[in-house]
C-alpha cells in the first residue's frame, strides 16, 4: 500500500488536471452517471443534513450535493486538490455550503456525531493505509441513524486478466489469499482490492448495518474499441449505455461483474446492551 505522504504528493501533482482528464475518458463518464444515480438515492432526506466527502478530491460530487441545497465538508489530504474545490465552490457560488479540510480519514479532528451522511467514493477508501481505522473514524464522526456510501476496488473483476498472466497454480492461489498479489501500482499509486464479501464482514464488524450494495463500472470495462469509438460520437449509444450502467448499480446480484463496488451502511445507535458497537 502507498502512504498518506505518497498519496499526497501523487494527487498534489495531478490536482490541476485531474478533471481535464477525466472529462476525456468515456468510461468515467459512464460510471459518473450511474454513481450519481446511487448517490442521489441516498442522500439524506433532510436539507438541512450536514455531509462529509471523505478523500473528495477536487469536489466533483461536493460541488453537484452542495448545488442540491446541502452543506458538504470536503476532506483530503491533498492541498492542491482542495484549492481546486475552493475554486469551484466560488465560481458556482457555493463558499457557503461548501467547506474544505485537509486532512486524512483515518484520524480526523471532527467532534463525534458531526455528520448526517459519509461520502466515499472513488479510490479513496481503496488507498487508505488503514481501512479498519478509515472505518473506526467514519463511526465515531457519523451521527445515529446516519449512512455511510463507500466505494471498494472489487478483486474479482480483475480475476480474468491476472490468471492469464500467471504461470502456475501457486500463483492463481496467491491471488486468491494475498489482496494485491500480482497487481502494479497504477497511476503512481498502489490499490487495495477488495473481495466484496471480505469488505462487508469488516463494516459490519466496526458496528454498520448494511443497506445496500452493488457493483458500478461494470459496462465500461467491456466495451470494445469499436464501440468506444461509436459512443463517442453517438450521444444515443452513450445514454443507453449510461442507462444500463445506472440500472446494474442498484442490482446487488450483479456485484461481483462491477470494476467497483458500491455499498451504503448504517450507524446503529445501539445494542442490546445500550452501548454503540465499534467503540
Amino acid at each position: 500500500m502507498s502512504t498518506i505522504e505518497e498519496i499526497r504528493t501523487y494527487y498534489d501533482r495531478i490536482a490541476d488536471i485531474y478533471d481535464e482528464r477525466a472529462a476525456k475518458n468515456p468510461h468515467i463518464s459512464i460510471s459518473d452517471h450511474a454513481t450519481w444515480s446511487w448517490i442521489t438515492v441516498h442522500l439524506p432526506k433532510q436539507i438541512e443534513s450536514a455531509i462529509l466527502d471523505a478523500g473528495g478530491g477536487t469536489g466533483k460530487w461536493a460541488i453537484r450535493i452542495a448545488k442540491l441545497g446541502y452543506r458538504v465538508t470536503v476532506l483530503d489530504v491533498s492541498a492542491e486538490m482542495l484549492r481546486v474545490v475552493s475554486r469551484k465552490a466560488t465560481e458556482e457560488g457555493l463558499l457557503h455550503l461548501v467547506s474544505i479540510r485537509q486532512r486524512d480519514m483515518e484520524e480526523t479532528d471532527f467532534p463525534s456525531e458531526s455528520f448526517n451522511f459519509i461520502l466515499c467514493e472513488g479510490d479513496a477508501f481503496s488507498l487508505t493505509p488503514n481501512p479498519e481505522r478509515a472505518l473506526r473514524e467514519f463511526y465515531r464522526i457519523l451521527q445515529n441513524n446516519g449512512l455511510v456510501s463507500l466505494n471498494i476496488c472489487n478483486h474479482y473483476k480483475l480475476l480474468p486478466l491476472m490468471i492469464q498472466r500467471m504461470r502456475t497454480f501457486e500463483e492463481v492461489r496467491r491471488y486468491f489469499s494475498e489482496p494485491n498479489y500480482g497487481q502494479e501500482p497504477l497511476h503512481g499509486a498502489t490499490f487495495r482490492t477488495w473481495r466484496p464479501e471480505e469488505a462487508l464482514r469488516l463494516i459490519e464488524d466496526t458496528g454498520f448495518v448494511i443497506e445496500m450494495y452493488a457493483p458500478r463500472q461494470v459496462l465500461a470495462d467491456l466495451l470494445s474499441e469499436e464501440v468506444e469509438s461509436i459512443m463517442k460520437r453517438d450521444e444515443d449509444v452513450m445514454r443507453h449505455i449510461q442507462e444500463f450502467e445506472a440500472e446494474f448499480i442498484h442490482t446487488p446480484i450483479l456485484a461481483a461483474l462491477g470494476g467497483h463496488v458500491v455499498i451504503a451502511a448504517r450507524k446503529v445507535a445501539c445494542t442490546s446492551r445500550g452501548e454503540s458497537k465499534g467503540r
